[in-house]
């Protein structure tokens, strides 16, 4: 045997290349060029594994041939990784350095290589493993997958480039048909919405950003651009544009021209019309698979959704028991041993599920009775503002309410029953200052967010109004004397320091105030009284002002 290997090494001096051990291995000798059939040779073919042999400046080794030695190839992946198959299509010549020999049985990677429907695998000699190992040969002729061995000094590029030339003699309309043909294998082994925006990448050489309704980027390949003009990426895919050029010689693709999910927006770094017909191609056959991974994300989501509802109404009925409320948590990725904080809202689903998306806390929307929720849990603070700034990136004003963060089944039913009230507080405010927390209405000020606007004019004008009235006519400062007493607690010398008035002018203007209101200001209520007057939101109830 050992002969016999001795008199083929120098027939064939590359198989010198291989280690050899004493094991009997059958069809281990280079092919000879000139007895391939004729066919392999003829123009307009790609590479084949006995092509790549049979180029003399590759100085390759056919070392086992094996089936579909003569079929084209259709694509390459490099990898050394212990677990290949998933990022490896059917016709690819696969390229290692065999740095996977430690990590792996070769039997079970060379399995799993072959089972992908690989063309060949070509084995490059390096400082780490200068010799092919007997157990890669055995399991390719066991397997039946041809093996190409090339020497230290090809490297990969030199026969990737190779192939890349062969390919350019093809017809164009079957080059292009070809890669697409690819583009969309690829595609079915893409399962994230970072894999597709790599796809992109590797096929178009262009950096591309995914970004979401407000701007803010999902994934990308590229560095950070400018947050303006990502907004007004979304900006235009909210206006219904299909596609629009930014700044910076940048374009935008809508990826949901239905804007049914919030308008999903791809940015690409190409002025729009600097893009060949073939990378728009690519461009436009990719993007359809976006939608469909937001869309299974959602619907992912959504079950989440139901779950959550589910865990609240136990919560709020008291019908379950703290083993069952740890295992839904962690079953909703929640850490049973840190607070939860409950959001209620008053705006569209869709805004809710995309800010829940967005956030950095974990989060979840749900819908408890008639209202939305988002469950969130951070150990940072801000996750209210966190939220509100996203909803408002959309181009809508966010309508919030927020409990405290809490601790366990009392905690999240005590953050539920405080995030309800406080929407109602932000129902009844003005646009643009709809977001409450629980500890804005600590307070008596919180109540006067309950009663008829109608109710509180007519209090603070009985009140007030004779004040306000008198100052006008008069140019006096009974009303800032008023609100200095109060805020003084009724001291008086601190008082008439604060306004720079003798403490004899101080007693005559309060006397005034109560001749003119008819209430003693020596008495709780009188000053209970005018505290809330002062509360009121003067500029609504059309007392001139804000007295606070």
């Amino acid at each position: 045997m050992h002969r016999q290997m001795n008199q083929l090494c120098h027939v064939f001096p590359l198989l010198d290349m291989v280690q050899w051990y004493p094991v009997e291995v059958s069809l281990i000798a280079r092919k000879d060029p000139d007895e391939m059939p004729n066919t392999e040779k003829r123009a307009g073919l790609g590479s084949t594994i006995s092509s790549l042999a049979g180029e003399t400046v590759l100085e390759l080794a056919l070392v086992i041939d094996g089936i579909g030695v003569n079929s084209e190839i259709r694509g390459h992946t490099t990898t050394d990784l212990a677990r290949p198959a998933r990022y490896l299509l059917p016709g690819d010549l696969v390229l290692t350095n065999g740095l996977w020999l430690e990590a792996r049985p070769v039997g079970e990677w060379i399995q799993e290589v072959s089972s992908a429907g690989v063309a060949g695998l070509l084995f490059g000699l390096s400082e780490q493993v200068p010799a092919l190992p007997a157990s890669v040969g055995l399991a390719c002729e066991s397997y039946e997958l041809p093996l190409l061995v090339a020497p230290q000094g090809i490297s990969f590029s030199r026969v990737i480039e190779h192939m890349n030339v062969v390919q350019e003699r093809l017809d164009p309309a079957r080059q292009q048909l070809s890669r697409l043909r690819r583009v969309q294998q690829r595609l079915a082994g893409c399962t994230e919405q970072s894999e597709l925006i790599d796809l992109i990448h590797n096929e178009t050489r262009l950096r591309c950003w995914l970004v979401g309704p407000s701007g803010r980027v999902i994934a990308s390949t590229g560095a950070a651009v400018d947050q303006e003009t990502m907004r007004a990426a979304a900006r235009a895919t909210r206006a219904g544009k299909i596609f629009s050029s930014l700044e910076g010689d940048l374009c935008a693709f809508t990826v949901d021209p239905t804007r049914v999910h919030m308008g999903l927006t791809l940015v690409v770094a190409s002025h729009f019309t600097d893009l060949d017909d073939e990378t728009r191609l690519i461009i436009e056959t990719i993007l359809p698979s976006f939608f469909i991974e937001y869309v299974g994300q959602r619907a992912r989501d959504g079950m989440r959704s139901i779950l959550v509802r589910e865990l609240l109404e136990l919560v709020c009925s008291a019908s379950i028991d703290q083993e069952p409320f740890v295992a839904r948590m962690r079953g909703l990725d929640f850490d049973p041993n840190k607070p939860v904080t409950v959001i209620a809202s008053d705006n569209n689903p869709d805004v809710l599920a995309y800010a829940a998306e967005g956030c950095e806390a974990r989060c979840v929307y749900t819908r408890y009775g008639s209202v939305n929720m988002l469950i969130g849990q951070t150990e940072e603070p801000g996750l209210l503002d966190e939220i509100a700034q996203l909803i408002k990136d959309t181009g809508v004003d966010p309508v919030l309410g927020s409990g405290h963060p809490g601790l366990g089944r009392d905690g999240l039913r005590r953050s539920l029953a405080q995030a309800l009230p406080a929407l109602r507080v932000a129902q009844g405010r003005p646009c643009g200052s709809q977001v409450v927390c629980q500890t804005d209405i600590g307070s008596y000020v919180a109540l006067l967010d309950f009663i008829d606007r109608r109710t509180l004019h007519s209090f603070r004008d009985t009140l007030l109004g004779p004040l306000l009235d008198w100052d006008r006519d008069h140019g006096s400062d009974l009303v800032t004397t008023l609100r200095t007493f109060l805020e003084n607690g009724g001291r008086w010398r601190q008082t008439a320091r604060e306004l720079f008035v003798h403490h004899n002018t101080l007693k005559y203007r309060i006397s005034r105030i109560s001749t003119l209101t008819g209430q003693d200001l020596d008495t709780m209520s009188s000053r209970v009284d005018f505290t809330l007057a002062f509360a009121m939101p003067a500029e609504e109830q059309g007392l001139g002002p804000s007295l606070s």
